[in-house]
């Protein structure tokens, strides 16, 4: 892949020692609540937490970060009518 000047792309980011504890992925968002999650973690020795590379996927519960993360991202979205609030969810699990 390239820019539209032809440069190729390259992403980098610090490696996270954190990186065997997994990472977690929220299915956003469906009448403005999150679906749920799943936690991707790596298997064996290696590092990558990918599907593709072997990793294993669990399921998460969404904790209250999580949930005002959902909502930050469904606002960023843009204009809807979904009436959601992660603030005021009684659950950090169950969102109304």
């Amino acid at each position: 892949m390239t820019t539209a000047n032809g440069i190729p792309l390259a992403v980098a980011q610090a490696f996270l020692l954190e990186v065997s504890e997994g990472d977690k992925r929220l299915f956003l968002l469906l009448d403005g609540r999150p679906l749920g999650g799943f936690l991707r973690r790596p298997s064996g020795g290696d590092f990558r937490a990918d599907m593709a590379a072997g990793g294993m996927v669990h399921a998460a519960d969404l904790d209250k970060n999580d949930l005002l993360i959902a909502e930050r991202i469904a606002r960023a979205c843009g204009p809807t009518d979904w009436t959601w609030s992660a603030s005021a969810s009684s659950e950090a699990g169950s969102p109304r």
